[in-house]
């Protein structure tokens, strides 16, 4: 008998168009089956309507058994019964999953003590612990006294992995588990489901937009469009003869590190460099209690020189520095020690002019687009204030003309400006992001996870604009990616980080050199990458296009 069972699922809010439209498909005890698609297609909403986790206002009509139960018609508290234990699920947002208020080592007992409430306080604690070692989450007694906020993306990612896998469930739906994960902690944490599901037998609904992990992971893949799945097959027949148009289209998108195609390089004088530069941050050591709080070294004697016109790539693992180097570029973050120097004169933050001048000539584009907009302030609003306050413009028609016309430039309809953020999909809205960041016409972007919570086309597009912009405004970018695959195929040059310092430093073309420091072949044995044979087709650095039939 079937573990899980769909049958003509259609969820639909309030009168607007369905957003599921009569799937059906079954999930047999241990199979690991990916639900693959594009933002909006339908993927999370199917997995929340299987735990009844879809708000009141949804009609959901069909069928959903669940080891013979019909999960539809259950009470709350029937619901209640399974959820975390029978059935578990590991979001994507790990921030907003996780309870700010509670270190993650309260978090984790807690939910030890209700699957074990006889244990003690003593056990309780190193169960926790032994959770967070199999995470590979260096440090665990320092993490397990800190709070969701004070850790990088990958580690609470890892942290909510270690919450839903603790409970043994029957089944595990898996939203995009390894997104904000760099490749060789992706690689043990997939290494990982897969043990428990052979141990346990456990059967888990992965869903994600990376063919890669979706190959190395599942047996059947389920491909959904638009509220259909519009293909059903093996992994292996799905990726290596698709069926569908639409998959063929997801797999072009699928980037790899193509190295012996040509970017065009237009080196210029030297326009961003640090100089020794480092940063600490100070945590509360268990060990130590009597000194209170030790030293942590973010960023440890890093010397970088960035050229006007190169696209630098920085790539490492979770908590090797990568978005803290950004920061003390952009000077968002003083340093400790060292220098960071603009046109080769060192920045003085206590020189408001020299300041008011950097900030416009340099900007960020954050990997959570949502939240760098202000959430009460329409997206024109925001593009004007910018330029306004960066003395890039003198009038608000002046700003409000160049909002629309940037806008238009990246792709968006200029009515959109009159939109709020969240009214925005999450393509659009890094759309937006960008917009915003080139209003004051910098000569350096600093882009940090641009395209991680993206999905593949959408992504493709993204780094297709990129590329457009770097090459008409002349802009030199710096690229912050955990995914070595889409380094490989957007920079010119690629640096690697490892505990705050840089180990490595290289043109793209020699990425696969013998000579390569073992961090980076680590990182490159760790890539989950799909065989350039399995590709319909497979676009070059600076002349593929979207795939047609794709849209934001």
């Amino acid at each position: 008998m079937s573990l899980l069972t769909v049958a003509g699922l259609q969820v639909q809010f309030d009168r607007q168009p369905e957003v599921v439209k009569g799937i059906s498909f079954e999930i047999q005890p241990g199979e690991v089956v990916a639900l693959v698609g594009e933002s909006g297609s339908g993927k999370s909403v199917t997995a929340a309507a299987i735990l009844g986790l879809l708000p009141s206002a949804a009609q959901v009509r069909g069928d959903i058994h669940f080891s013979g139960e019909d999960l539809l018609r259950l009470s709350p508290s029937g619901l209640n019964r399974l959820r975390g234990q029978a059935i578990a699920m590991v979001f994507q947002n790990s921030l907003s999953t996780l309870d700010p208020s509670w270190t993650i080592g309260k978090q984790l007992q807690h939910n030890l003590r209700r699957l074990e409430p006889t244990w003690g306080r003593k056990a309780l604690r190193e169960s926790a612990l032994d959770w967070l070692k199999r995470m590979h989450i260096r440090q665990p007694q320092q993490v397990m006294q800190l709070y969701p906020h004070q850790l990088s993306g990958g580690m609470r990612q890892r942290v909510l992995i270690a919450l839903a896998a603790m409970c043994r469930p029957q089944l595990l739906i898996a939203d995009e588990p390894t997104t904000a994960l760099d490749a060789s902690v992706q690689r043990e944490v997939l290494e990982l489901l897969q043990a428990l599901c052979r141990e346990q037998q456990m059967a888990m609904l992965l869903i994600s937009h990376d063919f890669a992990v979706v190959a190395a992971l599942s047996q059947r893949v389920l491909v959904m469009q638009q509220g259909n799945i519009v293909e059903s097959a093996t992994t292996q027949a799905c990726i290596g003869r698709p069926q569908h148009a639409y998959t063929r289209a997801l797999l072009a998108a699928v980037p790899q590190p193509d190295v012996r195609s040509e970017i065009p390089v237009k080196h210029g004088d030297i326009l961003l460099s640090t100089g020794q530069v480092g940063r600490d941050f100070w945590r509360r050591d268990a060990r130590r209690w009597w000194s209170g709080k030790v030293a942590v070294r973010a960023v440890d004697d890093v010397t970088l020189t960035i050229r006007e016109g190169e696209i630098v790539g920085i790539i490492g693992e979770s908590g090797s520095g990568k978005s803290t180097l950004a920061r003390l570029l952009a000077q968002l973050l003083p340093a400790d020690r060292g220098s960071v120097a603009w046109q080769q004169n060192p920045i003085n933050r206590q020189n408001v002019g020299q300041m008011a001048e950097f900030r416009r000539q340099i900007q960020c584009v954050f990997q959570d687009s949502l939240a760098s907009f202000n959430p009460r302030l329409r997206l024109k609003e925001q593009l004007i204030r910018a330029q306004l306050r960066l003395g890039s413009a003198d009038q608000r028609q002046q700003a409000a003309t160049r909002a629309a016309a940037l806008f238009n430039e990246v792709g968006l309809d200029a009515t959109l400006l009159n939109r709020y953020p969240h009214q925005l999909s999450g393509g659009q809205r890094q759309r937006a992001n960008i917009a915003r960041a080139l209003v004051t016409d910098p000569r350096c972007l600093i882009l940090d996870e641009p395209t991680s919570a993206l999905d593949l086309s959408v992504q493709a597009q993204v780094i297709a604009l990129l590329r457009q912009l770097h090459l008409s405004h002349a802009l030199t970018c710096l690229f912050i990616s955990h995914n070595l695959a889409l380094v490989a195929q957007f920079c010119q040059r690629i640096v690697v980080m490892e505990q705050g310092r840089v180990v490595d430093d290289f043109p793209r073309q020699a990425l696969y050199d013998q000579e390569r420091h073992p961090v980076t072949q680590r990182l490159l044995a760790a890539s989950y990458l799909l065989p350039e044979d399995a590709l319909p087709t497979h676009s070059g650095v600076y002349h593929s296009d979207v795939p047609r039939g794709v849209t934001a």
